[in-house]
């Protein structure tokens, strides 16, 4: 099996040991089927506010900031429209997407994209990842955005909980 094949069922069997419910080979929209799809939801304290997490995996020979921003886009349609929850009243709703792209050799300009600051939003969290499949390393935003900073140490402990050891795994 290779690097990228075992990197998907590694991460499936850690997204589902973390309570999410995994799906395989999902179509996206703009012709892009996810390898992996990771999908939770929960009420964060820290905000008061029950999230939608979203990660989505796609294995690519060769990728650019415009494949993680596409991904993105997919990813939060594809959430928003099939994972709609009941709310309270008016409860607040937020979604965190953590699009996932395993490149052989990731570019400098995308390692430089996904390790700064995601872009702001109003109630849509985006944090973009690179696995490195030749080096064996991920990358992501490591420092705390002040706008998002309880919000992103969830998105960085999905990262290092699921991503990094299924990774190291392969």
């Amino acid at each position: 099996m290779g690097r990228a094949a075992a990197l998907i069922t590694s991460l499936d069997a850690r997204l589902n040991k973390l309570g999410c419910q995994t799906l395989r080979d999902v179509p996206l929209q703009e012709g892009i089927t996810a390898d992996v799809v990771g999908t939770r939801s929960y009420f964060s304290w820290s905000g008061l506010v029950t999230l939608e997490q979203h990660l989505l995996l796609l294995t690519l020979a060769e990728a650019s900031v415009a494949d993680s921003e596409r991904l993105f886009d997919a990813g939060y349609r594809w959430a928003s429209e099939t994972n709609a929850m009941a709310r309270v009243g008016e409860q607040q709703l937020g979604y965190i997407v953590v699009p996932v792209l395993a490149v052989s050799r990731p570019t400098a300009e995308l390692i430089r994209y996904v390790e700064g600051a995601p872009r702001r939003r109003t109630a849509l969290f985006e944090f973009p990842v690179v696995v490195d499949l030749e080096a064996g390393s991920v990358h992501c935003c490591g420092r705390t955005v002040w706008w998002g900073a309880l919000y992103y140490s969830d998105m960085r402990e999905l990262v290092d909980r699921c991503l990094v050891p299924a990774l190291a795994e392969t």
